[in-house]
């Protein structure tokens, strides 16, 4: 009884059985469980069939049997916990089981003993427990045996003794076998539904871990998507003008004078093209959470002079001006300058694809303590009531420039994305013939 004690409490404390809050690890982990459970209750139930059968007029010898197959179960089940191999011992009992019953039957009253009562839990047991093809074996066989006892009981071929000595034992008896059967069959038929809701919260753990890592997979292609559309877009631009600069110079029309500005502009465009690659990268590495924004100490002036040199060679080339306009005094603030820049870049590039040769783009800074904005205007018509409401959403369709320039689509949309992440605003309206981005945020 010690024994039992103990194994009893290292049950309900290691696996945690009747808590509802046992983390669930696996569907084989709770088939595992229910089979250990199966044969702790069964060692139960032998033993308590053992000791209820002293009250009646069961032999000795079956009593000392029933103890027995108690004890093995309880065997079963500690050694499954501990070296596992649960369906070859489940079938071991099972095999043991039915040899006992097979004896016990013409010995304990035939169908008016507690064999029937047993017969019924281990059919119960070989269906929840069993796998395979093991199990309609076991269920056959039982279902056989069964029926061979009955048929040799019925028409006498073998005696069978089915008389108690006295009332009272037959009631005892039935009594007994009749409460245990609730029980057994009761806690098993609890703990199947207990364990079919933690396979069913399993399964929507699953499910919901599954949803969400797509969610998170999609999420990082549709953002490995702008990034690329972002990188093209930005590298087309520098690349288009010094492909063009060396064309020129393969067609000879450049004279001596010419070359030598062009090749002090394609020197500069070299390392503009260097800025805009390493700051476009540095967003990327930004989205992909490997880098976070750095702040520094930015001349807004200076800032906004070196956007305008970088931008000098495609205007030239598509001989247009640049006008660049000034309102209040300088400040030198700490600025997110990198992807600052990049909108910058865009806005300017965007005026420049859709402005006509000898037209003039204008860039205006606006100063005042605290405050900051860029306004980025160029000559045009006005927009279509549809691009219009789809300029900063992934929908608006790359529109060719006035001389055929091809775009992206996505420089407008990753541009407000970007300002939206700096917690800046960027907005367009349309006045006096001029399309007019405005890029404006606070300095503090």
């Amino acid at each position: 009884m010690l024994l039992l004690k103990k194994l009893l409490c290292g049950y309900f404390r290691d696996m945690s059985l009747f808590s509802s809050e046992k983390e669930v690890k696996s569907l084989i982990d709770l088939q595992n469980e229910m089979s250990r459970t199966a044969m702790l209750l069964g060692s139960i139930l032998f033993i308590a069939f053992g000791l209820s059968n002293l009250l009646t007029e069961v032999p000795i010898y079956l009593i000392v049997g029933k103890l027995a197959i108690g004890a093995l179960f309880l065997f079963g089940y500690w050694f499954t916990k501990k070296q596992g191999q649960i369906q070859v011992f489940l079938n071991i009992l099972l095999f043991i089981c039915f040899f006992l019953l097979s004896v016990n039957y013409f010995k304990n009253h035939g169908s008016y003993g507690a064999t029937v009562v047993t017969l019924f839990i281990l059919t119960l047991t070989c269906v929840v427990l069993i796998d395979g093809w093991v199990k309609w074996f076991w269920i056959v066989l039982g279902f056989l045996i069964f029926t061979l006892f009955l048929f040799l009981e019925i028409f006498e071929i073998v005696p069978v003794d089915t008389t108690y000595e006295e009332p009272s034992s037959r009631f005892v008896a039935i009594t007994l076998g009749l409460f245990w059967t609730i029980l057994f069959t009761s806690i098993g038929v609890w703990i199947l539904q207990k364990n079919y809701h933690d396979q069913y919260r399993l399964l929507i753990k699953f499910q919901k871990e599954k949803e969400k890592a797509n969610l998170q997979l999609s999420e990082l292609n549709d953002k490995k998507s702008k990034l690329l559309a972002l990188l093209s877009h930005d590298l087309r631009s520098p690349i288009n003008t010094l492909t063009l600069s060396l064309e020129l110079f393969e067609m000879g029309a450049l004279d001596e004078d010419k070359l030598k500005q062009m090749l002090g502009n394609l020197k500069k465009q070299s390392h503009h093209l260097s800025h805009v690659l390493e700051n476009t990268m540095s967003w990327v590495r930004i989205e992909l959470g490997e880098e976070k924004f750095s702040r520094n100490l930015v001349d807004i002036d200076a800032f906004t002079q070196e956007m305008i040199e970088m931008m000098q060679e495609p205007i030239s080339l598509k001989e247009l001006s640049l006008s660049f306009l000034k309102e209040g005094d300088n400040q030198t603030v700490e600025l997110e300058a990198k992807p600052i820049s990049i909108i910058l870049k865009n806005l300017i590039d965007n005026a420049v694809k859709f402005t006509q040769p000898e037209q003039e783009v204008t860039l205006k800074l606006s100063q005042k303590p605290g405050h900051v904005s860029w306004e980025v205007s160029n000559p045009g018509l006005p927009l279509a009531g549809e691009s219009l409401s789809n300029l900063f959403t992934p929908r608006i369709e790359s529109q060719m420039g006035t001389q055929n320039e091809k775009g992206s689509g996505i420089g407008l949309l990753m541009s407000k994305e970007i300002a939206e992440s700096l917690d800046m605003e960027l907005t367009y309206s349309y006045a006096d013939g001029h399309h007019k981005f405005t890029l404006s945020g606070s300095l503090d």
